[in-house]
């Protein structure tokens, strides 16, 4: 998006905050951000979104794992949940995907430990302590330099959703316009382009 916006739009410098959705989302409402990327399908008040793409999870566990033969490409929920589990607190977007998945197949689970930062869940995947559910994107290098395996989950519904979002009750201004428009496009070409894997596109309106 730096790269984008930098060859694209010139005239206007990025400000890009990294945050818990919590804070983001009050952050773009009260107007101290322009926009932001949140996990929700529907717009809570004073916030209009549009949803993007939907994002699939992957159970990631070490290469040892009984599971890491080099030929297995899923796992079944079942299996994932009977092996050791970090996993981020309940009310995390990744724990709602993991949570809504176990009511509809009728399983239950019980993490070893509720770890709310990406860090320290690859770490322990990477350190052998137990496995976890990531989206690719997160884990990417980490596959790429065989220190994880990442598999497909065979369970309904494990995706979340990605939206921009903006403040309905702030006035937009041009270059936010144009900004807005940028990153919607940055994040279909690179689900277009299989460049971000996991994912699925949306159907934009106003496009």
């Amino acid at each position: 998006m730096i790269r984008a916006c930098h060859e694209h739009l010139p005239l206007v410098r990025l400000q890009i905050v990294e945050g818990l959705s919590v804070l983001l989302q009050e952050f773009t409402l009260s107007g101290r951000l322009d926009m932001s990327i949140l996990f929700l399908d529907h717009a809570p008040r004073g916030l209009e979104i549009q949803t993007v793409l939907d994002e699939e999870l992957f159970y990631v566990c070490p290469p040892n794992s009984p599971f890491s033969d080099k030929g297995r490409t899923s796992i079944s929920l079942e299996e994932a949940l009977e092996t050791k589990l970090v996993m981020p607190a309940v009310g995390n977007s990744m724990r709602l995907v993991v949570d809504t998945a176990c009511t509809i197949a009728g399983l239950s689970f019980k993490p070893v430990a509720e770890l709310d930062s990406l860090t320290l869940l690859k770490a322990c995947v990477v350190q052998n302590i137990a496995s976890t559910f990531l989206p690719w994107a997160v884990v990417a290098k980490e596959e790429a330099a065989g220190d994880v395996q990442v598999l497909k989950v065979r369970a309904q519904q494990f995706t979340r959703p990605l939206s921009v979002c903006t403040s309905s009750l702030n006035a937009s201004s041009a270059a936010t316009d144009a900004v807005y428009k940028l990153l919607r496009d940055v994040m279909t070409d690179l689900v277009k382009d299989r460049i971000w894997q996991g994912t699925s596109l949306r159907t934009l309106s106003g496009s």
